[in-house]
């Protein structure tokens, strides 16, 4: 009787399963014909949720802004990807080295925090994972400025680079240059370094971005771009103070008259934030706007000028200098531009 009981039960739970499915089918059909849901709809990606620190404060929305859209040609061919990844045609392409006419290539440059890799890289990773065909390569500089890349050997550097090449200089001054390398897409993060001087010249700073997105351009024409922000730092202030050491002599009540001293030098470093990370900011947003270009103005998802050095540091993500970050901030900021270029890819 037992044994009747648990194949009529699951028979039962099978038939409902068939069912539910049926119904989910036509459900799917009808919004299909009806145009509520459409064939772009079936090729979205979920945003993942980012862990956001709980000591975060004041945060704008995680948003990558193109009024111009000109990264649209960017998304059709994620979309184009993702079609193929769904309908099993699948292209399974490391994130360094594939060949494929389908395949999206990224190129995302900037200073030290892009020098790091980590931070580029998390996109990378996402992406890849996201939609298997993906090439995104990283080419930083340590202190870095728009300036430092308007030099021929640089753009070279670029054109040629891959991690094979890193640690082999000669191989990036060959010049051979691969064409099936020419970026999809160019990220270009900088202003750290240009906001870091004793003074800020915003005038001086919008002309040296320009200089820059014209090389870009006629290295890489027809290559769409999108300008990012930093995420802000501190500046350090050095005091020196003069104190008296001792050099000899017992730290006895009756040894004083045999102690020695000296006077030396030192100094103490405290911390402040950048006055300039908010013009800085401004500066690259502006140029974005003026010239049609994408842009993606981390300063302000962080918290802008009232809360993100704060909420970096608060959550204990900047390394000792202030100025870098350790490797689970670098995360957590590749993690939010992977999800604001998943939000303009659904749209």
């Amino acid at each position: 009787m037992q044994k009747y009981k648990h194949i009529l039960f699951t028979t039962g739970l099978l038939i409902v399963c068939v069912a539910l499915v049926c119904i989910s089918v036509k459900i799917y059909a009808n919004a299909i014909s009806a145009g509520i849901l459409t064939k772009k709809d079936e090729l979205k990606v979920v945003v993942p949720i980012v862990d956001i620190p709980k000591t975060f404060r004041g945060m704008g929305e995680n948003v990558l802004h193109d009024e111009s859209n000109s990264l649209a040609a960017v998304f059709d061919k994620l979309r184009k990807i993702r079609k193929a990844q769904l309908s099993g045609n699948i292209l399974e392409i490391n994130g360094d080295t594939p060949e494929a006419s389908d395949t999206l290539h990224v190129l995302h440059i900037g200073d030290s925090h892009i020098r790091g890799h980590v931070y580029p890289r998390t996109v990378r990773d996402m992406l890849t994972d996201c939609f298997g065909s993906i090439v995104y390569k990283d080419f930083g500089i340590n202190g870095a400025t728009c300036n430092s890349y308007l030099n021929s050997r640089t753009m070279q550097q670029i054109c040629t680079y891959t991690l094979e090449q890193e640690d082999n200089p000669l191989l990036t001054q060959s010049g051979i240059i691969a064409k099936h390398h020419k970026p999809d897409l160019i990220i270009v993060s900088f202003g750290t370094n240009e906001s870091y001087g004793r003074y800020y010249n915003a005038d001086e700073h919008y002309q040296q971005i320009d200089a820059l997105v014209k090389a870009l351009n006629e290295t890489f024409p027809g290559t769409p771009l999108l300008l990012t922000t930093p995420a802000g730092c501190y500046k350090a202030h050095r005091t020196s103070y003069k104190t008296r050491v001792l050099v000899s002599g017992r730290h006895s009540r009756h040894a004083r008259k045999s102690r020695r001293y000296k006077t030396v030098t030192r100094t103490s470093t405290t911390y402040s934030e950048n006055p300039f990370n908010a013009p800085c900011a401004e500066t690259i947003v502006k140029y974005a706007k003026d010239n049609n270009l994408a842009y993606w103005d981390l300063y302000t998802i962080s918290g802008g000028r009232e809360n993100a050095c704060r909420n970096w540091t608060s959550a204990g993500l900047m390394r000792a200098d202030h100025v870098h970050f350790l490797p689970e901030g670098y995360t957590l900021q590749g993690q939010l531009l992977y999800c604001a270029l998943i939000k303009e890819y659904n749209k």
